[in-house]
């Protein structure tokens, strides 16, 4: 008896969901090319819906999308599960070293979509180079001792998560990717992180272990000391 209140109560939520469909159809109407997209068409952002449409996925490997809103503002929208480092990247945004954090919803199963602009197109990945000048080296352990010093740790700060441009005569960083990040001394590293020959950790298993600032330096001179130019005599 009880499966079948509860087959009834689900039958019913659903019969109300498609009278909804059939009373405004166009609200839940979707483009031809946003078919292969997640279901999330907006963000609330301010007490005010922001809608937006996805334009391509960025990597083949995560859940990452660039999209644009109906007021034309260029956005990364991001899904995942488990915990999100919100706090941190907030701190990070707003010492200017981030890009904006927009939005932060829970979604279904344990999942959560966050929404941030868009880095501007000089910005390029720290992967993206063969080689960094010192003053660009300065400003990214700056950088990352500036994140540091507001009482947070990142996790996973490869050349891939660390982006720089040079503006006229300096050199300017972001960091990306705060799934991990947060208060140090709480956050831990999920399961399946360890070292391997394309991806370098500091320590050869860092499966539920707490995430230090220590580890966020390693990573960081580790990528840096590859892109250091050998002058021979």
């Amino acid at each position: 008896m009880e499966n079948l209140l509860r087959f009834m109560t689900a039958l019913r939520n659903l019969f109300r969901s498609l009278l909804k469909v059939y009373e405004k159809p166009n609200d839940y109407a979707i483009d031809s090319d946003q078919v292969s997209f997640p279901y999330p068409r907006s963000y609330r952002s301010s007490g005010t819906t922001v809608r937006f449409t996805y334009i391509k996925r960025v990597s083949q490997i995560r859940l990452v999308f660039t999209a644009r809103t109906e007021g034309d503002q260029d956005i990364i929208v991001k899904f995942g599960n488990g915990p999100y480092g919100v706090e941190a990247h907030q701190a990070a945004a707003e010492s200017g070293f981030a890009p904006a954090l927009l939005s932060h919803s829970n979604l279904a199963g344990g999942w959560w979509m966050v929404v941030m602009e868009n880095l501007e197109s000089d910005f390029q990945p720290c992967d993206d180079f063969d080689t960094l000048e010192p003053s660009c080296k300065d400003e990214i352990t700056k950088c990352v001792s500036k994140f540091h010093k507001l009482g947070f740790v990142h996790g996973d700060l490869r050349d891939t998560n660390v982006f720089v441009r040079r503006k006229q005569d300096r050199w300017e960083c972001q960091l990306i990717d705060y799934d991990w990040a947060g208060r140090e001394g709480e956050v831990v590293y999920p399961i399946g992180v360890y070292n391997t020959h394309s991806v370098w950790r500091p320590e050869l298993h860092l499966d539920g272990q707490l995430i230090t600032s220590e580890h966020d330096n390693l990573t960081v001179n580790e990528f840096l000391r590859r892109r250091t130019k050998i002058i021979r005599f």
